[in-house]
């Protein structure tokens, strides 16, 4: 019996590999989510339970222009619905029992036929696009996250594997709807997974960048977007050769490359430098921020622990071994901080003052006002110039 998707050559046709692995992985999901189809019972969903989803607020197609979830006591409010591939399952199927029971199968079914796309467009047999699709599709980091509620994520790594298969395709031929496509995948990546979905918008950024490098260095000479790849025959030896003397190689071609990469992008990055820059300044400060918590916390309980108190007091009157540059000049810092901060924090054994009894109302709330200040103004800024 010929069966092309498993076939170890690779066909002209793709629609005959295509129907066989996509029926290859509605039998695994059919097998694997069989219970779905007793009337009684319906999938787990953490983020989405039968009883949330089946409130009047929730109904679809209504949660596409903003909804307030009264389910619990005042309620509060939720913002639209994205419109992506998650919530078009939600107005399809209405009812909240069906929608729990065949989402996530259809989610995983979507993931396998996109990463079988993807592993054809990058020139895998039909074997390896099947057996690949069925390892993107049921490996436990997806199948985890979808069964414990969120099928979304399946959906990102599904637009990740098509954004990246439309890429490879603009690389040979018709790359602007090749690239426009990959830029939908990308934007509904981010419409499913959010957070998860930004953070693969980066990796496929960094993919198109590495295919601008890599593909010079693979033909050896540079070819502009879109053309086919390999090279010509050249049928004079001595243009040939002066060619080879004119193409730099290795390093050389890369830094080239870098190079050329940075000064196209650089016209749309430049109107948003400041912005970037202050992005990049308030992650460092955020990234910092973390571990100020930690020692401002650590000290805030030393100070209420008479053990420690003690231990304090009499290590002042020792003297300290002396330590390298950076260890004197962090622990100067460190006295000079508690000593502005001492007049202001309660202490074991001393006498409550009003400044002590605000310090150590505020000292938490600040804490956490300066944490989360460079956290938002850091997303607000690189959201500015991506």
């Amino acid at each position: 019996m010929n069966l092309p998707f498993l076939s170890t050559e690779r066909t002209s046709g793709w629609l005959k590999p295509f129907a066989g692995a996509a029926a290859v992985l509605i039998i695994v999901t059919v097998f694997l989510f069989a219970d779905s189809f007793k009337e009684n019972m319906i999938l787990f969903s953490n983020d989405g339970p039968l009883g949330s989803i089946s409130t009047d607020a929730i109904e679809m197609p209504g949660t596409f222009f903003g909804y307030w979830h009264d389910l619990n006591w005042l309620g509060y409010e939720q913002p639209s619905a994205s419109p992506g591939i998650y919530m078009a399952l939600g107005l399809l199927l209405q009812n909240s029992v069906l929608y729990l029971k065949l989402c996530t199968p259809i989610c995983l079914i979507i993931l396998g036929m996109s990463a079988w796309f993807f592993f054809r467009t990058i020139g895998l047999r039909n074997l390896a696009c099947t057996i690949g699709a069925l390892a993107a599709a049921f490996n436990m980091e997806v199948v985890s996250h979808a069964c414990w509620g969120l099928p979304s994520r399946s959906l990102t790594f599904a637009t990740t594997f098509l954004a990246g298969a439309f890429i490879l395709r603009a690389f040979k031929s018709r790359p602007w709807p090749n690239l426009a496509l990959a830029g939908i995948c990308v934007g509904l990546g981010l419409m499913e997974g959010y957070d998860v979905g930004a953070l693969f918008s980066l990796y496929i950024a960094a993919f198109v960048m590495f295919g601008f490098v890599i593909k010079p260095l693979d033909t050896g000479k540079q070819t502009a977007l879109g053309q086919p790849l390999g090279f010509r025959p050249l049928n004079r030896p001595r243009l040939a050769k002066r060619n080879r003397v004119a193409t730099p190689k290795g390093t050389p071609q890369l830094m080239h490359k870098l190079k050329h990469i940075f000064i196209f992008i650089t016209p749309y990055v430049k109107p948003y430098w400041g912005r970037l820059l202050a992005g990049l300044f308030f992650g460092v400060l955020f990234g910092a921020s973390n571990g100020l918590v930690l020692w401002a916390t650590k000290t805030l309980l030393d100070r209420l622990d008479p053990q420690t108190v003690a231990e304090a007091a009499n290590a002042t009157a020792t003297e300290t071994e002396a330590g390298n540059w950076f260890t004197e000049t962090a622990a100067s810092i460190q006295t000079s901080v508690i000593g502005t901060l001492d007049p202001w924090l309660p202490r074991m054994g001393d006498e409550l003052t009003w400044m002590q009894i605000i310090g150590g109302l505020l000292v938490f709330p600040l804490l956490v006002g300066f944490r989360g200040s460079p956290k938002f103004l850091g997303a607000y800024c690189l959201a500015w110039a991506s």
